[in-house]
C-alpha cells in the first residue's frame, strides 16, 4: 500500500478542506494519505462527532487540480493548541447488485 507523505525533504505541504453537513469548513495539512484514508493536522483545533460523515479536498500538488472524497471521520486527537484527525475514505461499501427487474 502506497502512503504519501506531506512536508519534508522539499515536499510541498497537501493542502485539506473537510466539510462537515452543516456547511462548516475545516482546513487542515494532510500529514500522510493512503488507500484506507488520511490523516490530518488541523489548522484550528475542532471537534468532529464520532462516525461523522465529510467530504474533503485534497491537494496532492498546487499544479493540479484538488481532489474531492468523502470519508468517514474517525477520531480526533487534542495535544495542547495542535489537533489532528483520522479518516477513512468511504468507498461505497454497500453491494453492488443490479435490482431485480
Amino acid at each position: 500500500m502506497a502512503i504519501a507523505t506531506s512536508g519534508g525533504n522539499g515536499a510541498p505541504d497537501m493542502a485539506v478542506w473537510i466539510e462537515q453537513d452543516d456547511g462548516t469548513i475545516v482546513r487542515g495539512v494532510a500529514e500522510a494519505v493512503s488507500s484506507r484514508g488520511a490523516r490530518v493536522r488541523l489548522i484550528v483545533p475542532h471537534e468532529f462527532r464520532p462516525d461523522e460523515d465529510v467530504m474533503l479536498r485534497i491537494c496532492f500538488t498546487p499544479e493540479r487540480p484538488t481532489v474531492g472524497a468523502s470519508a468517514h471521520v474517525r477520531w480526533v486527537r487534542r495535544q495542547g493548541d495542535d489537533a489532528e484527525c483520522g479518516l477513512d475514505w468511504d468507498l461505497g461499501r454497500g453491494p453492488m447488485e443490479t435490482p431485480a427487474a
